[in-house]
């Protein structure tokens, strides 16, 4: 049987939770069956690029190929060329791979549409954020709306969403009424940690005894890691023992280190950067707290549930992250001082977990997703009731 080729396209592999999806499904498809390439625009050299090497999967990062031809030339040169020569080398890899089936993420639909792929080339885009905030006001993002609203109306295209409320929200804002649910799935046996939590602690130079408050998200405006700061703060009064462990990295870094340092809590609060370890920090986490402004889906909090860890979640987040009597949604307008309670209650008062992992075991989701890009009729589906119950996983 020829195998099914297929192209996953991304901006690159940043830690972050698009980022980790897709490098899960790139390590959990059947290479018996699918012909894979990865095609992503930037080499971050993170642990997500290493972990895709080790399993023996093709990436051809794209500003790659122009540094090697650019690399004698000044930044700025180098930076124009990027801009000039990124949209033509997707496209003559696209062309000369000759996908059947394209899956891209995040914004790159003018990516997509330049790269001109054969008629009946199945398209899909997961959409990994809140619909409205991804497509903002801002000229790079209308641009990429644009060119989204034309592949979905010029092409085998099919909108991927992470819950209900996405999903109709994308059918609202592109006219269609085909959009699908694929759940953001975890691989559960990752989670079962036999290393005693007095390792993992002592290992990263946490005292044995404290109590571990965890984020796991990169810095950005969205994940509000300001105002964890100044709820851990409060939190400190209550529990003088406790630490902070920060699991990310971006581009307010720097400044939420200069807020630890500005409250005076530099030996409290740990800056882990990007891990490849997971599993194992959840393993000595007493509370995981969430207090983001906007969200998809994020898949950390479902890791955190699997692995047993309370979790103190912002309301602005999907009520289908609950897949446990482990998460707790907090309204923003509460105060810090609110927060800093709950997350205290949650340590001093634990619960026997109780954990729906069925609709989530990401080798299943897996599988349901070859069979969509194999037998799926983009065109045939025009009920969203319909839609929707084909491939939600839930």
């Amino acid at each position: 049987m020829k195998k099914m080729r297929l192209v996953q396209l991304i901006h690159g592999f940043t830690t972050g939770g698009a980022e980790n999806l897709v490098k899960q499904y790139c390590q959990l498809f059947d290479r018996n069956k699918i012909e894979l390439l990865v095609v992503a625009l930037h080499n971050h050299h993170s642990v997500f690029d290493l972990e895709l090497e080790r399993s023996g999967i093709q990436v051809v990062y794209i500003d790659d190929i122009i540094d090697r031809r650019f690399s004698a030339f000044p930044v700025t040169v180098q930076k124009a060329v990027h801009r000039v020569c990124r949209r033509g080398l997707v496209r003559k890899v696209i062309q000369e791979f000759d996908p059947d089936v394209i899956h891209y993420h995040l914004l790159l639909s003018g990516y997509v549409k330049y790269a001109s792929p054969k008629r009946g080339t199945k398209i899909f885009l997961t959409v990994h954020s809140a619909p409205r905030m991804l497509w903002t006001a801002k000229r790079d993002r209308k641009k990429d709306r644009k060119d989204t609203e034309w592949l979905s109306h010029n092409s085998s295209f099919c909108f991927i969403a992470l819950h209900e409320k996405m999903r109709r929200e994308i059918n609202e804002m592109f006219g269609v009424g085909d959009t699908i649910i694929v759940n953001n799935g975890v691989m559960t046996e990752r989670f079962k940690i036999d290393t005693p939590k007095e390792k993992i602690k002592k290992d990263i130079g946490i005292p044995r005894a404290a109590t571990v408050i965890g984020h796991i998200g990169r810095f950005i405006p969205a994940k509000n890691h300001a105002f964890l700061i100044n709820l851990f703060v409060r939190y400190l009064k209550m529990n003088p023992d406790a630490i902070l462990i920060l699991i990310g990295v971006g581009v307010l870094e720097d400044e939420i280190k200069g807020l630890v340092k500005e409250k005076g809590i530099e030996k409290k609060v740990y800056f882990l950067g990007a891990r490849g370890d997971i599993p194992e920090l959840l393993h000595i986490m007493d509370v995981m707290v969430f207090p983001s402004v906007y969200e998809g889906l994020p898949v950390t909090l479902i890791e955190a549930q699997v692995a047993g860890i309370p979790c103190l979640v912002s309301d602005r987040i999907a009520e289908e992250v609950r897949i446990s009597n482990l998460l707790t949604f907090k309204g923003l307008e509460r105060t810090e001082d609110e927060w800093a309670y709950d997350i205290d209650q949650m340590v001093k008062n634990s619960v026997v977990p109780v954990i729906d992992t069925e609709n989530w075991d990401l080798e299943k989701i897996v599988k349901k997703l070859e069979s969509l890009y194999a037998g799926y009729d983009l065109r045939g589906c025009v009920s969203d009731d319909t839609c929707a119950s084909i491939w939600d996983v839930r």
